[in-house]
């Protein structure tokens, strides 16, 4: 109570208007991301914007369900949590317990926290909650989610697990009004004009193709323009769950989004072309124990300069498909997939740069 009189007192000495800040995180239950972001992050903001009245926080849902097969029905879930006002309670054990969310869990974790377990288990299993995911999703999606955690302040929009400082900065800005508020409606879903144009021609052989996908960072919306391959299906491997799921396609039309090294099996010798527009700011990548599956940066890059506290035990090897074998390489390349495995889980460097899309 100390902490909130005295913010609220500094806001007064400062002739600014203590009106409360919207603070949206579209959120998965399965991302490690997130997870990372309630335990090292949210319980500082709760504690100096939240509970202070400052800033009003809303959680809102965006399941991965390609990656994670939990979390639409553990997003469900809390939203019959909600109906018996236990909202937060479910959404801190559901994240304290990530690495187990099967049905049969989250019926316990309902028990745990003291909810009347017959009306939530009636609820759960209907899927009457599913609807509302959905609409939580699709309003993301418009507003130009791709990923999680992201989020809205005051409509500024910031993506990933950022430091604590990150959020601190902004929401100081706009308390003091030094940044505007944005509404959220008004976040853009295309891209200005003023942002660089990228187009980039991707070329496969028939055969299985490792490749990576152009990045999806800001205002970046990139899309297949042509395409002379078979419409199919890419894949996208998942170091937490040790397996390959889809993601996305090739098919006309279709958005490239995201930082990751796509399977794609051509049928026959084709290319397709991508266009979008925007700067991507390189950003280090978190590595799980054993093999990762990154991204070659969109410039020429050494992996030496990005080794961040990675003690790399194998690779970088990226897979030649005109070859058929799997070659080391230390030069990270553009639209290049790569296996690097470490020896515990750690980050890439992050290079202080912009780097522009090439012509």
């Amino acid at each position: 109570m100390k902490f909130a009189f005295l913010s609220v007192l500094m806001l007064f000495v400062l002739g600014v208007q203590a009106v409360p800040i919207p603070f949206q995180e579209y959120s998965d239950f399965q991302c490690p991301y997130c997870a990372r972001f309630y335990a090292d992050t949210y319980p500082l903001l709760k504690e100096k914007y939240f509970d202070t009245g400052l800033v009003k926080f809303e959680y809102k849902h965006f399941p991965l369900t390609t990656l994670h097969p939990h979390a639409l029905k553990a997003a469900e879930a809390s939203e019959c949590a909600r109906d018996q006002g236990k909202f937060t309670e479910y959404h801190n054990i559901l994240f304290e317990n990530q690495e187990n969310l099967d049905i049969e869990a989250l019926r316990q974790y309902a028990a745990t926290i003291g909810l009347h377990t017959d009306p939530f288990n009636e609820c759960l299993e209907s899927g009457v909650k599913e609807a509302w995911v959905q609409a939580h999703y699709d309003e993301g999606y418009a507003l130009g989610v791709r990923g999680t955690p992201t989020f809205f302040i005051g409509g500024n929009k910031i993506s990933g697990a950022q430091p604590a400082e990150r959020f601190i900065e902004l929401i100081d800005k706009i308390l003091t009004g030094d940044t505007p508020t944005i509404q959220a409606t008004s976040v853009p879903t295309s891209t200005p004009t003023s942002v660089p144009e990228y187009k980039k021609v991707i070329s496969f052989v028939k055969g299985w193709n490792l490749f990576s996908q152009p990045f999806k960072r800001g205002n970046i919306q990139a899309v297949i323009t042509q395409n002379s391959c078979t419409p199919g299906k890419t894949y996208a491997y998942h170091n937490q769950l040790n397996q390959y799921n889809p993601s996305g396609k090739i098919e006309k039309g279709e958005w490239i989004v995201d930082a990751s090294g796509l399977w794609f099996k051509a049928k026959e010798d084709c290319q397709i072309t991508v266009e979008g527009d925007g700067i991507y700011k390189m950003a280090g990548m978190h590595m799980y124990k054993g093999w990762n599956l990154i991204a070659g940066p969109y410039e020429t890059t050494r992996f030496q300069e990005m080794k961040g506290n990675c003690q790399v035990v194998k690779g970088p090897l990226y897979y030649d498909a005109m070859s058929r074998r799997w070659i080391t390489s230390k030069i990270l390349e553009p639209t290049k997939g790569y296996f690097v495995k470490t020896a515990s889980e750690c980050q890439l460097g992050e290079p202080e740069i912009n780097i522009p899309f090439p012509e």
